[in-house]
């Protein structure tokens, strides 16, 4: 078993500790930024933390109802040509 390499514990929890500024590390302070990018584009305010699933699910309707309100304005100009 002396050729079975062990890795060093202090430098994996160190890596792991440097990654906080990920989106998807387990940081649950906060949003991540490209969700706050998208609810600032389609003017949605996020609620309480525990029901951020449901905000994000609340958001993505608001998306889809804009792009298909501007694929149907699309669809009329292209129908007046």
């Amino acid at each position: 078993m002396n050729d079975v390499a062990h890795p060093d514990s202090i430098s994996w929890q160190h890596s792991a500790e440097s990654n906080e500024g990920d989106p998807c590390s387990s940081n649950d302070t906060s949003i991540p930024e490209e969700l706050a990018l998208l609810a600032d584009k389609y003017t949605f305010s996020f609620g309480e933390q525990k029901s951020l699933q449901k905000d994000v699910i609340k958001l993505k309707k608001k998306i889809r109802i804009s792009c298909n309100k501007q694929m149907r304005i699309k669809q009329g100009y292209v129908q007046l040509q």
